[in-house]
């Protein structure tokens, strides 16, 4: 059972992926990249699931360096 959960994903869900979060009745989503969709969005605060974009810049290959911690 997931309901009440919380979903941390790449990018804003979809439509698609926006409904089913829905009907397993996640409360929030955090997410690093948007998705131009005002209808998704519209959808999601419907429901009363919150969204929190995150201030996250992936690291670029050339400075990456395998289990490396900051």
């Amino acid at each position: 059972n997931i309901q009440g959960a919380e979903l941390y994903c790449t990018t804003h869900p979809c439509i698609l992926c926006s409904k089913m979060l829905i009907n397993c009745d996640i409360r929030r989503i955090f997410y690093a990249e948007s998705y131009p969709d005002e209808l998704t969005a519209g959808i999601l605060r419907e429901a009363c699931i919150e969204t929190v974009q995150l201030n996250f810049t992936p690291p670029r290959p050339e400075t990456f360096t395998p289990g490396a911690r900051p």
